[in-house]
């Protein structure tokens, strides 16, 4: 019954979700991202566009987790890259929700169908906590890319170091290096 309805509506409901997603973003950046469906000039956009409807139809068959690998991937390296906590990186697999309730209202007298919400609820939950998952992998990798490139700077100050402190005979001195002829 809800399987159906939500084939039925799908269109309505996937850009109901997008529309509240990308509400999540500031202003400008909405009307962008809802705006310019290139995506070579909006990746965003277009990657939310179409993992969202892979996520939406998954979870409205029922199909396993791991069937949307890719689709998790795609959002998670999105969100993992911009600012925000990893709640706000997460929270829009909720929304979903939302709007599902409002186009089952007027089933909800059928305990058939709030049995059947139910369960599409417990699988939006189930994605929302994999998406984390993905989520947290590509922020650690974020930090590993950051501390290296830190550890190489700090590296090559500490050589740049070791040279000014070497003298021209190689060894090291902690006296003042010798004025140049422009400090003169």
């Amino acid at each position: 019954m809800l399987e159906r309805l939500l084939a039925e509506r799908r269109d309505v409901v996937l850009a109901q979700w997008l529309d509240l997603i990308l509400g999540t973003y500031p202003a400008d950046s909405f009307r962008f991202f809802k705006k310019q469906k290139d995506p070579f000039h909006n990746p965003v956009g277009h990657t939310l566009r179409q993992e969202t409807a892979v996520l939406y139809d998954a979870l409205r068959s029922g199909c396993a987790p791991e069937e949307v690998e890719t689709a998790l991937d795609g959002i998670a390296r999105i969100r993992a890259v911009q600012d925000g906590s990893a709640t706000q990186a997460v929270a829009f697999i909720f929304l979903l929700k939302n709007v599902v309730r409002e186009h089952c209202a007027e089933h909800l007298g059928d305990a058939r169908m709030r049995g059947e919400l139910f369960e599409f609820e417990s699988r939006v939950d189930g994605l929302a906590l994999s998406l984390f998952d993905h989520y947290m992998k590509f922020r650690e990798k974020i930090y590993a890319i950051r501390l290296r490139e830190t550890q190489k700077r700090s590296f090559h100050l500490t050589e740049k170091s070791a040279e000014i402190l070497r003298g021209r005979d190689g060894k090291v001195s902690l006296a003042e290096p010798p004025a140049r002829a422009a400090d003169a």
